[in-house]
């Protein structure tokens, strides 16, 4: 409205300058120099005038109209003037517009330039006199009268911009309180992936929008009341929110930056109103069908000077809306943008909750499991949809120099195939996240296939998102998730995910530290043979699980033959070198279920599960065989090394660890005295 009132001002004031100028030309006989210099300058105040209001109000009104006043005045004068009564109107309006613009200082100072101007002028021209004092007392007593009327108007704007400021914070308080009380209901609304989580935070948004939009479309008493939110990943706005008269919304709309009556305010960032529209409604994208709609107003809703989206108000009268009207709009506009501020907030939150709650559920089953790999990500994979929204998880480690393979996946039994399978490095999208080490997000299923081109049963996934996992700055494997949504996965939102692939490298890493630690601990450091202690361990939980299921097993026991030999020959650390041969051999040579430990000195005892007389002596006889034939080079010369073994069954031999023990070590001794070399 403002900036149509200044146009039509400027207008007729360039129109009165124009007919002012003509006829001037007719009452004297200006001259060739008059005529040009009337003419340049009444260019310059054209050209002047123009860039002073070409959609732009900022430029200081009180610094540029004297200017004006003086170069109108003299284009007038320089072509032929009329009398001060004929000139005052012009003055008048000039007056208005300081008046609009700036203080009483500025209709002060702009009235004493008018006096100085036309004072000058009557004097040259020998025109002082009463009828040129009324004139002026009139200008300057109209001047004075219309700026207290403007000024009074102004003064009940800022009244009313106070009053609606009150209700803005009293409402936002309000507001907040309810919201607030609400956060439990929004957490447990992100946590529903069944339908959808980015639908329901948007209905749960639309319900906390919807009371500001009602209170809006009652109190300017809109046709029409729509709000539309930007898209993240494009310049559109898509359609969110109607309080309307009409059967007729198009509640699937889309704007775009070039859609005509918004472009200027998408541009330009600034509020619209129109109250003589006279454009087919349906060109406002958001009706169906045309419904004569004749005033409008656009806000801008500006959240950190960023645009997030279009608050539309319409009505199908002319001249519905007014300053006033678009003022209550910007108060409602900033209203629902912190409503979006706030729920953006808790969705925050919610992110930040979750990831607390993952973190201490995780720790708490850890500090209840042994920390082995297979343990903690059965934990994890338990923990982890909890928090996050995916339809699968699909976990890929690759050691050193060897090619990556599926380890897990989450739901484990629906994709149980998929474990142990080999990712391909250069033709899938895993493989080019490892490969380049970059984070890798697909909105939607391409040609490239997830992990190779075998794969089956993942047809129906469309979103990809690949992180690498990391140990000592080398790829160690790669989290992958995957939904059947498309464009579930985006830039925006990859911190959550980064976290859970942090998470499972911290795990992996603390579960092979554990391993490590356990290793040192049950191990015996010069052989790689467990030790005593955990022989003992091991034999009991044998024992108790054969008991258990009825089952059989045996005791193997070595006693290197000559080791003091060696020793007094050779020196304990070739001693030392026969033990670890000996260890080599036998390890290389067992099953992994089987307990391969040093007893003590050069003894070292094997328990073998599930075994019976027959296939234990079979073991034993195979083991000192193998010793037998692979001699130790002492010296670059081959030295014999041999073994004797004895041999205990459970439960035949004994039903407890000593009478087992005792038997097994019996029968060693029957095996030295039977000539070494040899099982017993």
């Amino acid at each position: 409205m403002k900036r149509k009132l200044f146009l039509s001002f400027y207008s007729l004031v360039i129109t009165i300058f124009i007919i002012l100028s003509t006829l001037g030309k007719f009452l004297h006989s200006p001259g060739k120099i008059t005529i040009s210099a009337g003419f340049a300058l009444l260019l310059l105040f054209l050209f002047l005038s123009y860039n002073l209001l070409k959609y732009d109000f900022r430029i200081s009104t009180f610094l540029w109209l004297p200017l004006f006043l003086i170069l109108s005045n003299l284009s007038v004068q320089l072509t032929g003037g009329l009398s001060q009564s004929m000139f005052s109107p012009l003055y008048l309006f000039l007056v208005i517009i300081v008046a609009l613009k700036s203080e009483r200082s500025g209709i002060v100072i702009t009235l004493i330039l008018i006096l100085i101007l036309e004072s000058m002028s009557a004097l040259l021209n020998n025109r002082m006199n009463l009828h040129f004092s009324m004139i002026m007392v009139t200008l300057i007593s109209l001047s004075f009268f219309l700026s207290y009327f403007i000024r009074n108007l102004k003064m009940r704007k800022k009244e009313v911009e106070k009053k609606l400021n009150d209700i803005e914070k009293t409402t936002s308080a309000l507001s907040t309180l309810t919201r607030t009380s609400d956060r439990n209901e929004l957490l447990k609304t992100f946590k529903n992936k069944k339908d959808g989580f980015d639908l329901k935070a948007k209905e749960k948004m639309g319900e906390l929008i919807e009371p500001i939009l009602s209170v809006l479309s009652h109190t300017i008493d809109s046709h029409s009341s729509v709000v539309f939110l930007k898209e993240e990943n494009t310049k559109s706005f898509f359609f969110f929110l109607k309080k309307s008269h009409s059967a007729y919304i198009n509640t699937d709309a889309v704007i775009s930056q070039k859609t005509g009556i918004y472009t200027w305010v998408i541009k330009e960032k600034k509020p619209l109103l129109d109250s003589q529209l006279f454009l087919n409604s349906t060109l406002l994208e958001y009706y169906s069908r045309d419904e004569s709609i004749r005033s409008i107003i656009i806000i801008p809703l500006l959240e950190d000077e960023e645009l997030i989206g279009l608050l539309i108000c319409d009505s199908k009268e002319e001249n519905k809306f007014d300053s006033e009207d678009k003022e209550k709009l910007k108060v409602f506009g900033n209203l629902i943008v912190s409503t979006i501020t706030l729920f953006k907030s808790l969705k925050q939150a919610q992110w930040d909750a979750s990831r607390y709650f993952i973190l201490r559920e995780f720790a708490e089953k850890l500090s209840q499991s042994r920390l082995e790999k297979d343990s903690v990500l059965d934990i994890f994979t338990k923990i982890a949809p909890q928090g996050f929204d995916f339809d699968l998880l699909v976990l890929i480690l690759c050691e050193e120099k060897e090619k990556p393979i599926i380890y897990k996946t989450f739901p484990e039994d629906e994709f149980a195939y998929l474990k142990d399978f080999e990712v391909s490095i250069g033709s899938s999208l895993a493989g080019l996240a490892i490969k380049n080490n970059q984070i890798l997000i697909k909105p939607k299923k391409i040609k490239t296939p997830f992990f190779s081109k075998s794969e089956k049963g993942l047809e129906h996934f469309q979103s990809f998102f690949g992180v690498p996992l990391h140990k000592e700055e080398k790829v160690s494997g790669e989290l992958v998730l995957m939904s059947k949504n498309p464009s579930h996965f985006s830039q925006e939102k990859k911190e959550p995910v980064i976290f859970l692939a942090n998470l499972i490298t911290e795990a992996l890493d603390k579960a092979e530290l554990y391993q490590e630690t356990k290793a040192l601990s049950i191990k015996d450091g010069l052989t790689g043979a467990f030790n005593h202690r955990h022989f003992q361990e091991s034999l009991t939980n044998e024992l108790q699980r054969a008991k258990r299921i009825g089952s059989h097993f045996s005791l193997l026991m070595l006693d290197i033959d000559h080791f003091k030999g060696f020793n007094d020959d050779f020196g304990h650390q070739i001693g030392d070198r026969v033990l670890k041969h000996i260890s080599d051999i036998v390890m290389k040579n067992i099953r992994e279920v089987d307990i391969f430990a040093r007893y003590g000195g050069e003894e070292f005892i094997i328990i073998l599960p599930d075994t019976k007389k027959d296939g234990a002596m079979a073991v034993g006889e195979k083991i000192r065989m193998l010793i037998e034939k692979k001699p130790l080079l002492i010296r670059d010369n081959p030295y014999p090394v041999t073994v004797s073994i004895g041999c205990s069954v459970f439960p035949s031999d004994g039903e407890d660890k000593n009478r087992l023990i005792n038997k097994v070590d019996k029968a060693l001794y029957k095996a030295k005295q039977d000539g070494r070399n040899c099982v017993r």
